[in-house]
């Protein structure tokens, strides 16, 4: 079942426009950082939709991750507009990849759109040298307004020296999502470039290795469980930022350690499980038997909707279905 999900473009397209990667902040300081790049105004404040109003700074619209391959360029598109009307003044960042002309042509068609930023993931096949990578990365940042988010993982890893030349070159590179799980890197990088980047833990589900890459200078990681189980999400990153190292283990032996088991049966399954979960939310509302929003405005008092009675389950019923 799982494996279908990858290869049906029509669930790639409805995918892409209905849900993102939440990146989950304890300030308002990503916001600022893409809406600065893009010279959108942050004067007035977020607008208040399902998505900020839940906790999320940012979103990560899911075209780059495993449907970049699986939609054309119009709908990839369609699904940033999409999402951009969805989360008002919430920055959509974007992905891009492949080869350097193709990457800067992605950008530019999804600037048009109403894009805030561009998450920049591995080129094509083959390892680069720093020097290769250098050169890509610089080509993309000249080619667009927006701010640039650079992403290491697998062949695409930058190392410190290498980002710290790009900075130089590049005022709109922004950001550094890492995924390699390299905390030794991970750390080298934050210590020799401050807060000149906004550094986000990019691993799969974030969750997991949040406290050692918050450990690292790491405030901020995207949740793909913010999808379906987003107060579930909101809880364990206010509990992490807290100190609460016990109740962040017990959400991890409750939750996310079951869920990794599913993610770590085969390859994809990682990836399809999350859109699994999020279909099934989205039928939910669709439904109207609950709404994917647990916390309301005022968020930082932890201030709870009206819970919707739904069975119990091992995360608890009202940490995903609330009704506003």
């Amino acid at each position: 079942m799982f494996d279908s999900w990858a290869h049906d473009r029509r669930v790639a397209v409805r995918q892409a426009a209905c849900t993102s990667n939440a990146i989950l902040s304890s300030s308002k300081s990503i916001n600022d950082v893409f809406n600065r790049a893009s010279g959108a105004s942050t004067a007035s404040g977020p607008t208040s939709t399902p998505f900020s109003a839940a906790g999320a700074a940012t979103s990560l619209t899911k075209t780059p991750t495993p449907w970049r391959a699986s939609t054309t360029p119009s709908e990839r598109n369609a699904a940033t507009a999409s999402r951009k009307e969805a989360v008002g003044t919430t920055p959509i960042v974007s992905g891009c990849g492949y080869g350097t002309e193709i990457a800067v042509s992605i950008a530019k068609s999804v600037e048009k759109v109403g894009a805030d930023g561009i998450l920049l993931l591995p080129h094509y096949l083959i390892d680069a040298p720093q020097e290769g990578l250098y050169r890509h990365i610089k080509a993309l940042c000249q080619g667009t307004g927006m701010g640039v988010m650079v992403y290491n993982r697998d062949n695409s890893v930058l190392q410190a020296d290498t980002l710290a030349r790009l900075c130089d070159e590049c005022p709109n590179l922004v950001g550094f999502k890492d995924g390699t799980g390299d905390i030794g890197l991970v750390r080298q990088i934050t210590a020799k470039m401050g807060d000149r980047l906004t550094s986000l833990g990019g691993m799969p589900t974030a969750e997991l290795f949040a406290e050692a890459y918050l450990g690292a200078g790491f405030t901020t990681y995207s949740s793909a469980v913010f999808n379906f189980v987003p107060g579930l999400a909101i809880e364990f990153y206010k509990a992490l930022r807290a100190g609460e190292r016990a109740k962040c283990e017990a959400i991890l032996n409750d939750f996310f350690y079951p869920f990794m088991a599913i993610g770590n049966r085969a390859k994809g399954y990682a990836v399809s499980a999350v859109k699994a979960g999020s279909v099934a939310g989205l039928r939910r509302r669709l439904s109207k038997t609950c709404v994917l929003v647990t916390i309301d405005a005022n968020l930082c008092s932890g201030k709870r909707l009206a819970t919707v009675k739904q069975p119990e389950s091992r995360f608890g019923n009202d940490r995903n279905c609330i009704r506003p």
